[in-house]
């Protein structure tokens, strides 16, 4: 399924931004008025189903002041695969996600176009999932969490020398290597502590040639979490760098509410 790129919202319209991951948020932003973000972490109900609480939430959302309204999604819960865009046909989308991930069945699949790494990015979401939110918005574009990521990655590396990346959110490690720009590797694990973590991203330095005494190591994700993966890190590798998102983004208004997801933070700020 192919989707065209976001564009910036009309005179009129307004744009809800939904992210689905192991639960759901809803933001409101207009890169005109900034200050007007707001950011609402919907609290899922464990015992039903994440179909059944994205329903609940649509019907606890504000009327959107008589406007028509746009859904920009960030399906933050899928995992991806890399195709080279040499080779990348659409058509195949749907064949080559199922191949890698056989537990996809039920899930539209849809990509996302990374210049960077010459490749194309495929990812799903639940058909109910996706059908839910077509029937609540006349217009719905979906995009992978890690796609804003990688641009954002890709953007401060661009000065140069090979950088690591780690953004861990919701017992997931999402890891990537770029150097001067261009992205080499990605990949995500399951993470159930701060030494798997070190563990994924020193075997990705070695997969990619990366001298751990000369390269820059990043870790991004809730204070906590990230603080206790720098430390595993730092017993290994002589620079790490922690990514405060306020510092980041120069405290933007959509940083300033720790709540709201590193990634989905990326993705709203790509748009300014």
């Amino acid at each position: 399924m192919t989707q065209p790129t976001p564009s910036r919202v009309g005179a009129g319209r307004q744009r809800l931004f939904v992210r689905l991951g192991d639960g759901i948020d809803f933001a409101r932003y207009d890169a005109r008025q900034p200050e007007s973000f707001s950011f609402f972490a919907y609290d899922v109900n464990p015992t039903a189903s994440l179909a059944v609480n994205l329903r609940t939430a649509l019907d606890t959302l504000p009327p959107a002041d008589n406007t028509v309204t746009d859904a920009q999604v960030l399906v933050a819960a899928s995992p991806v695969t890399l195709v080279p865009l040499a080779h990348f046909r659409e058509e195949d989308c749907a064949a080559l996600y199922g191949y890698c991930f056989p537990e996809s069945q039920g899930c539209e699949v849809y990509y996302d176009v990374l210049p960077m790494a010459n490749a194309v990015l495929l990812f799903a979401l639940q058909r109910q999932l996706a059908r839910t939110l077509e029937d609540a918005f006349g217009s719905v574009h979906y995009v992978s969490a890690l796609t804003p990521l990688m641009r954002h990655f890709a953007d401060k590396s661009s000065q140069g020398g090979q950088r690591l990346y780690a953004y861990a959110a919701e017992g997931r490690l999402h890891l990537s290597v770029f150097e001067g720009g261009r992205l080499l590797m990605a990949n995500s694990y399951r993470m159930q502590a701060p030494t798997d973590a070190a563990y994924y991203l020193l075997n990705m330095a070695r997969r990619t040639g990366t001298d751990p005494q000369t390269a820059t190591f990043y870790v991004a994700g809730s204070s906590d979490l990230r603080d206790a993966i720098l430390g595993e890190l730092r017993k290994y590798v002589r620079q790490v760098n922690a990514i405060h998102p306020a510092a980041e983004f120069n405290r933007h208004p959509v940083v300033r509410n720790k709540q709201v997801p590193y990634d989905l933070a990326c993705f709203l700020l790509e748009m300014s």
